[in-house]
């Protein structure tokens, strides 16, 4: 069997990921998005934030969390197509990242209506 060896210029490129350092930084924006419904839960269990300002709090933590939810199905669909999925887990950790969404929903729905 023939065996191809690849260009002079290609030996260092064949395997160098150039891609690992966005799902780690997915991974650990995920992580501290489980900060926010914690933040807002200590705001209204003290009683230091007048409502409408922590109904304010409450909605842009939701949106930093969407945003990252929609950061991750975009880093998912992208690994997917340039093949690099396998190692980086990006679709669990998007799983992941609706947890801290959904308890700020539940927390706008319970405190802020």
């Amino acid at each position: 069997m023939h065996y191809t060896k690849p260009f002079p210029d290609q030996i260092d490129k064949i395997f160098r990921d150039h891609f690992r350092k966005w799902p780690r930084r997915f991974k650990w924006t995920v992580f501290f998005c489980f900060f926010f419904p914690a933040f807002s839960y200590a705001a209204n269990t003290h009683s230091t934030v007048d409502p409408s300002f922590l109904t304010i709090i409450v909605i842009l933590f939701c949106g930093i969390n969407a945003l990252v939810v929609i950061w991750g199905l975009k880093l998912n669909s992208f690994a997917q197509r340039c093949y690099w999925h396998r190692n980086y887990h990006i679709g669990g950790a998007t799983t992941l990242a609706l947890v801290p969404l959904g308890i700020l929903v539940l927390q706008y729905t319970k405190y802020c209506l």
